[in-house]
């Protein structure tokens, strides 16, 4: 449209340079026929002149011939005669100075009707030129538009496949806590048959140390009765029958405590093992609930990243590995470990805490990635704007023909500034090529980063590089990583919280059991009490997931885009 306008402000140009020439041609006329009726006259004032030079130059009788009729009047006439010869004298002068500045007048007209020409042929060329050069810069703009418009478009078309795929981890966290709290129900009944089977424990340790008292005691007696019998000694002689009466009595005495003291040990012995035998089964028993806990916390983690025929052939694989409570049906977690290696040879710490800083410094870069593609979309609108501006052409207002120099003025302004924004324009677009490359750049430093595979990348966009037409299948490839580390930092997590309730769970229990045991005096303390584990917490999958969400970001919607893109259609349309 600017082109059109410069158009006809170039006919309406050579237009007013028509209507010059015809009004310079006029005037040449008018001046010509002024000048042929001042020559005209020239004559006729020569011709008198002449007369009265004649007249002057008469001889004496001549003069007298004439003048004997009246010299009166003849004076009179002289002297009119010669006033009028000066004033046409002077007249001529007027007239010859007029032609002079006629003649150079014309000449002036003529110089600058040729400069104007030039000039006109000057200005139509480098119009044509811009306006070249200006339809090359504008069909490169729009190509350089139509390919951030597409890549947006796909943006924003996995944009939605993520959401997706969260509102998916969503559903299978709920699941993960549903089934967490059906597991409540049989763990709370484990845990009561382990805190009776501790009291049991607990009510055979104070039986042995009763009779470990007894035995005591019995000894004690035992030395009493040595004593006894190495104090009658001595009347051994005086009192030997009643001796030999105590001494049988007393080895009577000894047999029967002795057979009591075999019976006891081997009673204590019995005991020794059923309570060897009870720890025994009870470590048996705390393994299998580690194993089951286990399990059931894998094929969880498993189902939040399968679905259909897998997650169900896993949940039976699950629900025979809890019925067997075996090691042959547990996941091998090999993989997560050698993930989770290799995550912290990038970080350079095996400090849990540095690689989630790790971690977040990611969600960040990710945040910025999203910020300048918002800040790509607001130029875009900009450009969009400028577009439309540029486009819209302004009625021209019938105005009096101006003079050539305000016209020539006018067309330099508008060329200069049609310049000028064709040279922002270009700057622009440049920028955006520099923000293209760099954010290709960021993306390439997050592939290598979190060590996404290339085999990977060139079996969905066929190349091995990460470049402007494969940074959608890199993005995809970096988030699926990210949410690989998620899940295994989450099970990571659940199985450090799962043994610490464990041992949480262990001490409460033991420390109920020495709270319910019956206080006597002599017994002996149980070994199993712990002060120093912190007690148990609920929902530990619930809060890590909900401390670590995933991250959102402010790029606009599937339906704002389709707006904008609808009102873009519109104006292309009308343009």
């Amino acid at each position: 449209m600017e082109e059109d306008a410069l158009r006809q402000r170039l006919t309406e140009a050579n237009t007013h340079l028509s209507q010059m020439r015809d009004e310079e041609k006029r005037v040449l006329r008018q001046r010509q026929q002024e000048l042929n009726n001042l020559k005209a006259e020239n004559d006729k004032l020569r011709d008198r002149l002449e007369e009265l030079r004649m007249l002057e130059c008469r001889s004496y009788t001549e003069q007298n011939t004439l003048d004997s009729g009246g010299a009166q009047l003849s004076s009179t006439r002289y002297r009119t005669a010669r006033d009028l010869v000066q004033r046409k004298q002077n007249e001529c002068g007027m007239a010859e100075s007029k032609l002079g500045l006629t003649e150079r007048h014309w000449r002036e007209l003529r110089r600058r009707r040729e400069q104007l020409r030039r000039e006109a042929l000057n200005r139509a060329a480098a119009v044509k030129t811009a306006e070249r050069h200006s339809r090359e810069e504008t069909t490169q703009t729009r190509h350089r538009l139509r390919t951030l418009e597409q890549y947006i478009e796909a943006e924003l078309e996995r944009l939605s496949g993520m959401a997706g795929r969260a509102k998916t981890l969503w559903a299978s966290i709920d699941a993960l806590l549903i089934a967490e709290a059906n597991f409540e129900k049989p763990y709370r009944l484990y845990e009561k048959n382990l805190l009776d089977k501790r009291k049991e424990m607990s009510f055979v340790v104070e039986i042995c140390n009763l009779v470990n008292e007894e035995r005591l005691t019995k000894l004690h007696e035992l030395e009493q009765l040595k004593a006894t019998v190495d104090a009658g000694s001595a009347m051994y002689k005086r009192v030997m029958d009643e001796l030999n009466e105590s001494l049988k009595v007393s080895e009577s005495q000894k047999k029967d405590h002795m057979d009591k003291v075999l019976q006891l040990q081997q009673s204590l012995r019995e005991v020794r093992r059923d309570r060897s035998r009870i720890e025994q089964s009870v470590e048996t028993f705390r393994g299998q609930i580690f194993r089951i806990e286990e399990t059931q916390s894998t094929t969880s983690v498993v189902q939040s990243t399968l679905t259909g025929k897998e997650s169900e052939r896993l949940l039976e694989v699950g629900a025979t590995a809890v019925n067997d409570t075996s090691e042959e049906g547990l996941p091998n977690f090999n993989d997560y470990e050698g993930i989770y290696e290799h995550l912290t040879q990038i970080v350079g710490s095996d400090n849990i805490e540095d690689v989630i800083g790790f971690l977040h410094n990611c969600n960040e870069m990710r945040f910025q990635l999203f910020s300048e593609l918002n800040y790509l979309n607001e130029q875009i609108r900009e450009i969009d704007q400028k577009r439309r501006k540029l486009t819209v052409v302004a009625p021209t207002e019938s105005a009096p023909p101006d003079p050539a120099r305000v016209k020539r003025v006018e067309l330099q302004d508008r060329l200069n500034a049609l310049k000028l924004e064709t040279k922002t324009l270009q700057e622009r677009s440049d920028d955006y090529d520099g923000l293209v490359n760099n954010l290709v750049g960021w993306v390439q430093f997050l592939f290598y980063a979190l060590g996404c595979r290339l085999a990977t990348l060139r079996e969905r966009a066929g190349v091995e590089k990460v470049s402007v037409g494969t940074v959608c299948e890199a993005l995809a490839l970096i988030d699926q990583r990210l949410e690989e580390y998620l899940v295994v930092f989450a099970q990571k997590e659940h199985q450090t919280h799962k043994h610490q309730q464990n041992g949480s769970q262990s001490s409460f229990s033991l420390h109920n059991a020495e709270l319910t045991r019956p206080q006597r005096s002599g017994s002996a303390l149980t070994i199993l009490h712990r002060t120093d584990l912190p007690k148990k917490e609920y929902n530990v999958v619930r809060n890590i997931v909900e401390g670590k969400a995933l991250p959102r970001s402010n790029i606009p919607s599937k339906l704002e885009y389709e707006e904008n893109t609808h009102e873009s259609k519109e104006n292309q349309i009308l343009r």
